[in-house]
């Protein structure tokens, strides 16, 4: 779009090679024994929970839970597809989520997390 708005080649490269993601949305960590670790810290509701869960392109260990935002977890458990292997539930959420769960994947619960 930027092109056909007149911007050059040259001007949208330099900003693409320039570009800075959001930190801790979908923010690549490190990657350690061929894991990739990334941080979404910001993903804070199911919706954008989701969003993250779509950008991973391989098996996924997700942490989740938090605060009780009254939110329904149905339609985020749902957009797990087969890329979120294990579930580690954390926060005043983790019971909630645990209720609505399928059983469908590995299911652990945590009162913290330690790396």
């Amino acid at each position: 779009m930027a092109y056909y708005a007149g911007v050059s080649v040259e001007s949208i490269h330099k900003s693409v090679c320039e570009f800075v993601a959001v930190p801790h949305r979908i923010e690549y960590v490190t990657e350690k024994d061929g894991v990739a670790y990334y941080n979404d810290s910001k993903g804070t509701n199911p919706d954008a929970a989701i969003k993250g869960i779509q950008a991973m392109n391989r098996p996924t260990l997700l942490i989740g839970g938090g605060y009780d935002k009254e939110s329904s977890y149905d339609e985020w458990i749902e957009s797990f597809d087969g890329k979120v292997r294990y579930l580690v539930l954390i926060g005043q959420t983790k019971e909630k989520i645990k209720a609505s769960w399928q059983n469908v994947l590995d299911l652990q619960t945590s009162s913290s997390v330690r790396i």
